[in-house]
C-alpha cells in the first residue's frame, strides 16, 4: 500500500519539475544576459519574465487544485 501511495505523487513531482526546468532555462536566458543593454530592453525582459512568472504560477495552482479537488480525500 505504501508504494502504491507514493507513486501519485511521483507523477506531480516529474510534471512539476519540467515546468521548473523550462521556467529556470527562460528566466536565465532573460535575466541572466549581462549585454550592454539600455534601460529599455532590460525593462522589456523584466516584464517579459514576470509575465512568464504569472502565467507559470497560475498553470501550477490550477493544476495543483485540480489534484486537491480530484484527488483521493484521506
Amino acid at each position: 500500500y505504501d508504494l502504491v501511495s507514493h507513486l501519485g505523487s511521483l507523477v506531480a513531482r516529474l510534471f512539476f519539475q519540467k515546468v521548473e526546468e523550462v521556467g529556470f532555462t527562460t528566466w536565465s536566458k532573460l535575466l541572466g544576459s549581462k549585454k550592454k543593454n539600455d534601460d529599455q530592453d532590460e525593462s522589456k525582459s523584466l516584464e517579459l519574465s514576470m509575465l512568464l512568472f504569472r502565467v507559470l504560477f497560475k498553470l501550477m495552482l490550477l493544476i495543483g487544485l485540480l489534484f486537491v479537488c480530484f484527488g483521493p480525500s484521506y
